[in-house]
């Protein structure tokens, strides 16, 4: 830890839940966390460059909660149980069919949520997949390339990416005030 002001302020409600916090000074390094940072560091560049479009800045954040995620997913190597650590603070298995159906910057059909009706209103919505919600029912974060929002779903269907929205991402990306570059960190 830090010591930073925000962590140091639950000093005593994570020493009642059996949490020790060692803080370092200011300026002082810490490996295991440096390394650890420079992992989430290498998977946000190695996905960036992976999308056929320029991701909106308001989107990042999105790709480092996917990178956190799956690593998290991933078995420790300092553990002789094969348990992850996303496993252990869930208690959830990792479920290839549940857990595994997105990829970040995919292009999906999302089922709306709107009730069974007959008339010609859509169903689906074109979106971009983020990061799962990580919820037991295998509910993924979406951005609604419609309204631009963020929406959470548990059905849809990947389809093929298209040069139009290649072309709507890229305008999205250029009409804000912050630019992610290839190497964002």
């Amino acid at each position: 830890c830090d010591g930073e002001g925000a962590v140091s302020s639950y000093r005593s409600a994570l020493g009642k839940a059996g949490v020790r916090l060692d803080t370092a000074s200011k300026k002082a390094h810490v490996p295991v966390v440096e390394r650890n940072i420079q992992t989430i560091k290498e998977r946000v560049r190695g996905i960036l460059r992976t999308l056929p479009y320029t991701l909106p800045f308001n989107l990042l954040q999105y790709l480092v909660s996917f990178c956190v995620i799956s690593i998290n997913r991933e078995p420790s190597t300092k553990r002789h149980d094969g348990l992850s650590p996303r496993e252990l603070f869930t208690q959830m298995k990792l479920d290839f069919k549940r857990d595994l159906r997105v990829f970040f910057g995919g292009y999906y059909q999302v089922t709306l949520d709107t009730d069974p009706t007959n008339s010609m209103l859509a169903r689906t919505v074109g979106c971009i997949a983020l990061c799962p919600a990580e919820t037991r029912s295998g509910s993924v974060k979406f951005f609604n390339l419609s309204t631009h929002s963020v929406i959470t779903r548990g059905q849809f269907e990947a389809v093929p990416m298209t040069q139009s929205l290649i072309d709507h991402m890229n305008g999205l990306s250029a009409g804000q005030k912050h630019q992610v570059r290839l190497d964002p960190i």
